[in-house]
């Protein structure tokens, strides 16, 4: 006990050591914090990572660009070009010679635009992102001047759902020769078996259809967006009340004159089928997709050659009534053919 008491430090000593540690922390203090900014300001240590975002480098210039995705069709505001994790313009710097003589390096001449289609995140703005000045804003920036839109169910029309904005299209309508309309014993009024018999191909005649491009060269304006439809439903309990249904539909932009024609089709259920052009932009956008009509037995019947004057069709009236009897068709001196005089009476067999 007496060894311990002889080694403790006397309460003076303690305090003389405690009021030299009180004076010397503040000035350690500072030196500390002097060494940390030394090495913020050169880049030392844990601040070697760290760069300024709002300090452009030298030699570069700034290029806006979008921050986010901007959707097509939008007036570009300067809140679409703000980041939101710095609170200023996005920007990407860029030396003179990678900025490409369209890009839009000044902000001045984004804000205000309407874009003419999506603009994706992070990338720079050209002059091929906006509609030309003056287009307002909303649905009517993506239709083509001259062209009306219209917005299409894509149950009715399949084929639209895969076109992004921009694709372009031809639309068909197909409807089939209805054999019930046609009469059981002739086919235009010529036997069967004779029919048959001047072509054979005639025996599928009933298998074939009015095949017509009622939309040439149209184009996807909006893609496929759902939307619900009020629906009004009588039930036995609550009455008359509404249902939503949903609808997947897109928006296409087509000529004035294919309006009513595609319109006729929808209502008159025909079925539809879409026909997707080419994007390449050496494609000829005048160029036509044909449609087809069945062929008719009153037309002209092949001859020998593969020519479409073999056959002439003549109306005939005998005891029998009115009926349609195929002639043959007689080549005259210059070896065209020349149709059988129909009213001339055959010689009538001896008694």
């Amino acid at each position: 006990m007496s060894g311990a008491r002889a080694t403790r430090r006397p309460p003076g000593r303690r305090r003389r050591l405690g009021a030299r540690l009180a004076a010397v922390a503040p000035w350690a203090a500072l030196a500390l914090l002097g060494l940390l900014g030394l090495a913020w300001v050169g880049g030392w240590g844990p601040f070697a990572e760290v760069i300024d975002p709002f300090r452009q480098p030298d030699g570069t210039l700034a290029v806006p660009i979008s921050p986010r995705t901007i959707p097509a069709y939008k007036r570009v505001g300067l809140e679409d070009l703000v980041d939101p994790r710095t609170g200023r313009p996005a920007y990407v710097y860029l030396k003179p010679d990678s900025v490409r003589e369209e890009m839009k390096v000044e902000l001045s001449s984004i804000v205000g635009r309407v874009l003419s289609k999506e603009k994706p995140a992070g990338f720079a703005f050209t002059e091929r992102d906006f509609a030309p000045t003056g287009t307002p804003p909303g649905l009517s920036a993506g239709i083509p001047p001259g062209k009306r839109a219209m917005r299409l169910d894509i149950v009715k029309v399949p084929g639209l759902e895969e076109l992004r904005p921009g694709d372009r299209f031809d639309l068909i309508a197909t409807i089939p020769l209805d054999p019930s309309s046609l009469e059981g014993e002739a086919i235009g009024g010529i036997r069967r078996a004779d029919a048959y018999f001047l072509d054979p191909s005639l025996s599928n005649w009933t298998k074939q259809a009015t095949v017509e491009v009622i939309v040439q060269n149209g184009l996807l304006v909006v893609p496929v967006k759902t939307r619900t439809m009020p629906i009004p439903v009588s039930t036995l309990t609550q009455g008359q009340v509404t249902r939503q249904r949903p609808i997947q539909e897109v928006v296409v932009a087509i000529d004035p004159l294919e309006v009513a024609p595609l319109t006729q089709a929808i209502a008159t259920d025909a079925e539809l089928q879409t026909v997707i052009r080419s994007g390449h932009p050496e494609d000829p956008a005048d160029s036509a997709t044909p449609g087809a009509r069945p062929r008719s037995p009153l037309q002209d019947l092949p001859n020998e050659a593969g020519g479409g004057s073999g056959y002439r069709m003549i109306e005939a009236i005998d005891g029998n009534g009115r009926r349609y009897i195929a002639v043959r068709s007689a080549p005259d001196a210059d070896g065209d053919p020349k149709e059988l005089d129909a009213s001339a009476s055959p010689e009538e067999p001896a008694p």
